[in-house]
């Protein structure tokens, strides 16, 4: 089921669980506290399964979403980008490279290359080309100096 359809159901029966409680009211066997209780609860079950189904939804099989502080108190969304065999996109909402409108494309990207790692970085959305191409060979363990 997807998470639109799941989110659509829930809020149903959360409706519905309201409706039950009252037309319990009407018949008088529930004290007023007692209602109001229960409604408050199914507004937060409906809110906790709204919250859910948000988060459900930037999870995905490729896409993985972080979140981080940003510095100043906000919390920012991070997301990482499984592309199977090329490699991991990092992306920031709010930033993207040139020539691509799209909230699918990540300014940062880490792969293997001719056997080496190295990291590209499209550091200036207005050039189509990549600002940063860092072969991470100098990072290499075998290459630490002792102290």
């Amino acid at each position: 089921m997807d998470t639109e359809a799941n989110m659509a159901e829930q809020t149903e029966l959360a409706a519905n669980v309201l409706r039950i409680w009252d037309m319990c009211d009407e018949d008088g066997e529930f004290t007023e506290d007692q209602k109001q209780n229960l409604i408050c609860d199914a507004y937060r079950m409906a809110e906790l399964i709204q919250a859910m189904a948000e988060w459900n939804a930037k999870q995905d099989t490729k896409n993985t979403v972080f979140t981080v502080s940003s510095g100043n108190g906000a919390d920012r969304d991070i997301t990482v980008r499984n592309d199977g065999e090329w490699g991991i996109g990092i992306g920031m909402e709010g930033y993207g490279v040139c020539e691509v409108n799209d909230l699918d494309c990540f300014p940062v990207y880490v792969e293997w290359y001719n056997d080496h790692p190295r990291v590209i970085v499209w550091g200036d959305i207005n050039s189509p080309d990549p600002t940063h191409a860092i072969d991470l060979d100098g990072a290499l363990e075998s290459r630490r100096k002792p102290e």
